[in-house]
C-alpha cells in the first residue's frame, strides 16, 4: 500500500497523513535486557534501505529475539555492543563473518562457535552448483544438504559419512544448535554503530 492509499482509506490527503504518523517515527523499540543466559544464541545482520544494518540476536531454542543493534557496517564493534547486552551463551552460532567471531571472542571467551549450516549449504551451493560435475563435488554438497536436517548427536554422527567411501567426514560444526539464520540484504554502508535507529529523512 502506498501512502496516498493509506491516506485515502483514513479520507485525508497525503500531507495530513503523514502529520498523523509523525509520532510513529519518535518511538523506540526495546527489549527487556536478559540476565540468564542462553544455552545457543543466533546473531546475524540485515541490510536494510538508506545504509542501515539490524543484528539481531535470538535464542536458538524458540527464535525469540533477545537483543538488537543498529549499525552501518556488520563489523567487530557493532557485533561487541550487541553481544555486550547478554550473558555469554554456551554457543553462538553464526554466518562465519570477520566482525562477529572476532567480537565473540572478545566478549565472550568461554562461548563455544558454531558455523550456521544454512550458509553452510548456502555457500557450497555457490561454490559448487546444484550440479557439480566431479565426484568430490557431489559428495561435499550431498554432506551439506544432510547437515540441515541434523537435530542430535546421533544425527551428526550418522550424517558425517563420506556418501561415496563410507569414510568419516571431517565434522565442521556441533549439533547443539539448530540450522537457522537470517538472510542479509544488499550492504550498504551508512551512519554508525551506537544503537540509535534510523532517522527518517
Amino acid at each position: 500500500m502506498t501512502l496516498a492509499q493509506a491516506a485515502a482509506t483514513l479520507g485525508v490527503s497525503p500531507r495530513t497523513f503523514i502529520r498523523r504518523i509523525q509520532w510513529c517515527w519518535r518511538v523506540r523499540p526495546e527489549i527487556p535486557r536478559s540476565e540468564s543466559p542462553c544455552q545457543a544464541v543466533e546473531a546475524d545482520g540485515t541490510y536494510v534501505p538508506y545504509g542501515w544494518c539490524l543484528l539481531v540476536a535470538i535464542a536458538a531454542a524458540d527464535g525469540t529475539p533477545v537483543t538488537f543493534q543498529w549499525c552501518d557496517t556488520e563489523s567487530p564493534a557493532a557485533y561487541t555492543r550487541l553481544f555486550s547486552r547478554l550473558p555469554a551463551p554456551c554457543t553462538l552460532v553464526t554466518d562465519g563473518g570477520a566482525g562477529c567471531a572476532a567480537a565473540a571472542a572478545d566478549t565472550w571467551k568461554g562461548t563455544r562457535i558454531q558455523r550456521c549450516l544454512v550458509h553452510v549449504l548456502r555457500n557450497t551451493r555457490t561454490d559448487l552448483t546444484d550440479r557439480p560435475r566431479t565426484d568430490a563435488g557431489k559428495d561435499l554438497l550431498r554432506l551439506a544438504r544432510k547437515l540441515v536436517k541434523v537435530r542430535d548427536a546421533d544425527g551428526a554422527a550418522a550424517g558425517s559419512t563420506c556418501p561415496t567411501t563410507g569414510t568419516p567426514a571431517t565434522p565442521t560444526s556441533s549439533a547443539n544448535a539448530p540450522p537457522h539464520a537470517t538472510t542479509p540484504a544488499t550492504q550498504k554502508p551508512a551512519p554508525d554503530a551506537h544503537g540509535g535507529g534510523p532517522t527518517p529523512g
